[in-house]
This record gives C-alpha cells, sequence and structure tokens, in this order.
C-alpha cells in the first residue's frame, strides 16, 4: 500500500474512530524507521561495495609482474644485443601468463660480404611461467618473429615471418618489489630455426630485471 492511499485511508478512519489516528501514526512511526533503516544498510552496502571495489583493485595491481630482460650480447666481428620486456598477470602463487615484446639488434663487420651491414629483428611472445620457489622459475615462450632476410642470404630486402618456442629456468634476487638475476631459455626446433633465431645460437640468455615478482 502506498503512503498516499494510507493517509486517504486514515482520514476515513478519523472520521470513524479517534483511536485509529494514534494506530496511523504508529504505522507511519514504523515505515518511516524501516525506510531509515534501509537507507542505513543501503549506504553500508554501497561502502561495502566500493571497499570491495577498492580491495580488488589494489590486488590486480598486486597481481601484474612486469620484465625486463637484456643479453644475447655478442661483440665477434660486430656487435650484438637483445631486450626484451612485458607484463604477465599472476593467477596464483605460482602460474603467470604474460605478453611482452622483443627486438634484436646486429651490427656485423665482415666488409667485401653480404653479411656486413645491421640488422634489426622484432616480434612479439607470449610466456606462461611457473614459480617454484623466492629464487626460481620455470618459463617458456612463443615468440613471433620479424626477420630481416638480407642477414638470410636471400638477396632481397623482404622480412621473414616465422614463430619459436622457447623453454628454460630463470633465477632472481634481491629485496623489495625488484628482483635482479639471469634467464636461460632453450630454442626449440630444427638446426633451420636455429639458424634463423640469433643466426645460429641455440640459447637465448638475459640479464632479467622483474618487478613484482
Amino acid at each position: 500500500m502506498s503512503v498516499k492511499k494510507l493517509f486517504s485511508f486514515s482520514l476515513v478512519l478519523i472520521f470513524l474512530a479517534t483511536s485509529a489516528t494514534e494506530l496511523d501514526a504508529q504505522r507511519r512511526g514504523t515505515k518511516k524507521r524501516e525506510s531509515k533503516e534501509t537507507t542505513e544498510n543501503n549506504t553500508r552496502s554501497r561502502s561495502s561495495r566500493d571497499r570491495d571495489s577498492e580491495s580488488e583493485s589494489i590486488s590486480l595491481r598486486d597481481r601484474l609482474i612486469y620484465d625486463i630482460h637484456v643479453g644475447q650480447l655478442g661483440f665477434n666481428n660486430g656487435f650484438q644485443i637483445s631486450v626484451k620486456g612485458g607484463a604477465a598477470y599472476k593467477f596464483n602463487d605460482m602460474f603467470s601468463l604474460g605478453l611482452g615484446l622483443k627486438t634484436f639488434f646486429y651490427d656485423q663487420n665482415l666488409q667485401g660480404t653480404q653479411f656486413d651491414g645491421s640488422f634489426f629483428d622484432y616480434g612479439v611472445y607470449i610466456y606462461p611461467r611457473v614459480k617454484i620457489s623466492e629464487q626460481f622459475y620455470i618459463k617458456g615462450e612463443y615468440y613471433y618473429l620479424s626477420k630481416d632476410l638480407d642477414f638470410a642470404n636471400t638477396g632481397n630486402a623482404d622480412r621473414l615471418t616465422e614463430a619459436f618456442p622457447l623453454v628454460g629456468v630463470g633465477y632472481l634476487s634481491g629485496y623489495g618489489p625488484w628482483k635482479f638475476g639471469l634467464e636461460l631459455l632453450y630454442i626449440v626446433g630444427s638446426r633451420a630455426d636455429k639458424d634463423l633465431y640469433f643466426y645460429g645460437d641455440y640459447f637465448e640468455y638475459m640479464f632479467s630485471f622483474v618487478y613484482n615478482f
């Protein structure tokens, strides 16, 4: 029954019996108290939801891991370096899954050959990681590579796109949110794959800088 109908019905009751006035007032008081309690409950509920939302937001930040890796350094007849970085989401204390970008620069100084010059490869990769202790983890990568074909002895300036899986281990140490260490991944695939990836290296070795491991 709405408030308007209740009020109209109360007027009728006043003419029938004076005692109904008190009853109507009691009913109104009860509805006001219920309305006030409902409002307070809704306010507490909204506050609780706000706190939960804030907690979830903080939890999301806590679940993100940021990776920076520098490695594959070489100085034989030139210079080479690889850099990669990514962000991973921690599903639990052990398992995380991330997405990253990787680049590889190679400057070869073999004058008089087609291998003289600078070459730049790049790509994206996904990486599952399993934390086995506070220092050690197992990691896989699936790398989608865009490669400079001039270095692959093709005689043209086209680029080749290939996918390469890698698997390996990592070590981290340090205090606070930042950890530092090493990562070693094995290039899975045929010899032809390894010749394309880092120009014949079987392993990818990196110095690691990881936040919120």
